[in-house]
């Protein structure tokens, strides 16, 4: 499923482009470029007994001469309880349980950009959320993940991601002086960064065993190619 949303920039950027040039993104004043998007989802084959899943971005963007771009950034599903952390010490980020929210259910049953992507963990390391005002805590032990992700438009028109973290993935203790793990008993929905950030999180690599990935620490290259011609011009991205 493509979508379409603006690219917010508090600076003019510069990607490099297949063909030895640069692609050139500005703001504009309240004029942000407009680029389409699709999420994908790849899974590497089982030989890793703590599966994650690589999620691709690939983007498209329109330039002033009407040509469209296109990139992709791979990443491993890391990212997704990267931005679950993120959800329980952010204010403002919706974090709660799924059936308490009913104002996102509609993103979730409309259409799914992805569906029970994996992350799998057996680190054993000790991850604290604050869930609707109470601390619940979680050890990644023979732990794996499903997420599923969607989309809507807040009430002023702007994309917004979420995702939903499966009930039945994850043994809690649900509060930080538990001695036992119990079910999580209702799937979470957090909000997500803004698409855009996507763009440029090309961080993953296959290795060091054969089948295995994990995210580098220091992104990849994004280089955008050259796809069509034909499309509604944006001055403010070009091509130098």
């Amino acid at each position: 499923m493509k979508l379409t949303t603006e690219l917010w920039l508090p600076a003019t950027v510069e990607h490099p482009t297949a063909d030895g040039r640069t692609l050139r993104l500005a703001p504009g004043g309240s004029v942000h470029p407009s680029y389409t998007f699709e999420l994908s989802v790849h899974r590497p084959p089982p030989v890793d007994p703590d599966p994650r899943d690589i999620i691709e971005h690939r983007a498209w963007i329109a330039d002033a001469d009407g040509t469209v771009w296109t990139a992709a950034s791979r990443f491993t599903s890391s990212w997704l309880v990267e931005q679950l952390a993120a959800a329980g010490f952010e204010n403002g980020r919706l974090l709660a349980y799924y059936d308490r929210e009913p104002s996102v259910h509609a993103a979730f049953t409309g259409g799914l950009l992805l569906d029970a992507v994996q992350y799998g963990s057996d680190d054993r390391l000790y991850r604290s959320l604050l869930l609707e005002g109470r601390w619940i805590q979680c050890i990644f032990k023979y732990t794996t993940l499903l997420f599923d992700i969607a989309a809507r438009e807040d009430d002023f028109g702007r994309l917004q991601l979420f995702a939903r973290l499966h009930a039945d993935c994850w043994d809690c203790f649900q509060s930080v002086d538990d001695e036992e793990r119990t079910r999580l008993s209702s799937a979470l929905v957090f909000e997500l960064d803004h698409p855009s950030v996507l763009i440029t999180r090309n961080t993953a690599v296959e290795g060091p065993a054969p089948g295995e990935w994990n995210d580098s620490p220091l992104a990849l290259p994004v280089r955008w190619e050259r796809v069509s011609d034909g499309a509604p011009p944006q001055a403010c991205v070009t091509v130098v």
